[in-house]
């Protein structure tokens, strides 16, 4: 996700499967889990967070997509809060050198339905 942040892609569905419970606590308690706060006790409503990453204006939505959902199921599930015609889609480890700016560009230039990145060397669990 910092990868997409870094050119400026902010707007993130993520699709949950096993162990989706954690990642939505992860998040919903993202602010306090990942800064320093300071809080007034017996005063619940009164925290002061002090930010100290660059996650602003980030907009996450979780989607509960089953946990023997397969790929083509869990893109369908999560149709209704895909805003627009054009989206990147990619595992969550998929991380790689990838200008991600240029590639859209690209995909754009050529009008196509869809464009594929891939790796070297491939992934050991697949591609």
């Amino acid at each position: 996700m910092k990868i997409y942040s870094h050119y400026g892609y902010k707007d993130f569905i993520l699709c949950l499967g096993y162990r989706g419970d954690m990642i939505k606590e992860y998040f919903y308690h993202y602010e306090i889990m990942n800064n320093d706060f300071t809080m007034n006790l017996g005063r619940k409503n009164e925290l002061e967070i002090h930010r100290k990453h660059d996650e602003e204006g980030w907009r996450v939505t979780l989607c509960d997509t089953g946990d023997k959902a397969q790929k083509g199921a869990r893109l369908k599930r999560i149709e209704k809060y895909v805003d627009g015609p054009v989206f990147m889609v990619t595992y969550g480890d998929g991380v790689a050198d990838i200008n991600i700016r240029a590639l859209m560009q690209f995909h754009l230039a050529h009008g196509r339905l869809a464009t594929v990145t891939g790796v070297r060397p491939l992934a050991r669990f697949g591609s």
